[in-house]
C-alpha cells in the first residue's frame, strides 16, 4: 500500500517535472518511501504509546534508541510492518521493562555497558545492503561516534534522579546493540552491506 502511493508520487513529479532521469526519479522515490514510511509507522506507534499512557517514555525510547543507531547502525526488517512490528516490541519492551526491573538494574548497569563496548568494538558500525558503509575512514569514525553517543546515553542515566527513565536510556542502548549482532542480522534474514565476514 505505502510503496504503490509512493510509486505513485514519484510517477507524477516525473510526468510534471522534465529534468527527472531514472536515477532521479529512483532517488525521490526512495526519499518519499523513507518519509511516509517513517511518519506513517512513527504515528501508529505514538497512538498505541498514547492509548497505554507510556507516551511520554516512548519517547524518551525512541530518542535514545535512535539517536545511538544514527551511528551504529543496526538490521532492519524487510517490510512496513515488520518494521513497525519490530519497533514496537523492542521500544514497548524497553519501557514496560524499566518500571518492573528498577531496582535491580542499577546492579548490571555496569555490565550491560561493558557488553555495549564490546558489541561496537566488534560490529559497529552494523550497515545494510541497501546503505553500505564501504570507506573505512567512515566506518572507524561511526565506531567511534557509536561509542560517544552511547557512553554518553549512560552518563545521563547515571545522574538521572528519575529512576524508570533511567532505566530506559539503559536498556535502548542494550536493545540497539543487540541490532548490531550477526544473530539479530540472521533472525532478521538481512545482509550487511560493507561484507558477511563481519
Amino acid at each position: 500500500m505505502v510503496d504503490a502511493v509512493c510509486d505513485k508520487l514519484t510517477h507524477i513529479l516525473r510526468t510534471n517535472l522534465k529534468d527527472i532521469d531514472d536515477k532521479k526519479a529512483e532517488i525521490i522515490n526512495f526519499g518519499i518511501k523513507s518519509i511516509v514510511s517513517e511518519f506513517s509507522k512513527t504515528t501508529v506507534l505514538l497512538a498505541a504509546a498514547y492509548a497505554l499512557g507510556v507516551l511520554n517514555y516512548i519517547i524518551i525510547a525512541i530518542v535514545s534508541f535512535g539517536t545511538y543507531r544514527i551511528f551504529a547502525g543496526g538490521f532492519h526488517a524487510k517490510s512496513h510492518i515488520g518494521c513497525l512490528t519490530t519497533n514496537s516490541i523492542m521500544l514497548f519492551s524497553i519501557v514496560y521493562s524499566s518500571f518492573f526491573i528498577n531496582t535491580y538494574l542499577n546492579y548490571i548497569c555496569f555490565l550491560i555497558f561493558l557488553i555495549n563496548c564490546i558489541i561496537i568494538y566488534l560490529y559497529a558500525p552494523a550497515d545494510v545492503e541497501e546503505k553500505p558503509v564501504v570507506s573505512k575512514k567512515l566506518r572507524r569514525k561511526l565506531k567511534y561516534q557509536s561509542f560517544i553517543v552511547m557512553s554518553m546515553i549512560f552518563i545521563v542515566s547515571l545522574i538521572m534522579v528519575d529512576r524508570v527513565i533511567a532505566n530506559i536510556l539503559i536498556l535502548s542502548t542494550f536493545f540497539e546493540s543487540l541490532t548490531l549482532l550477526p544473530i539479530s542480522y540472521r533472525l532478521m534474514k538481512c545482509r550487511h552491506g560493507y561484507g558477511e565476514a563481519i
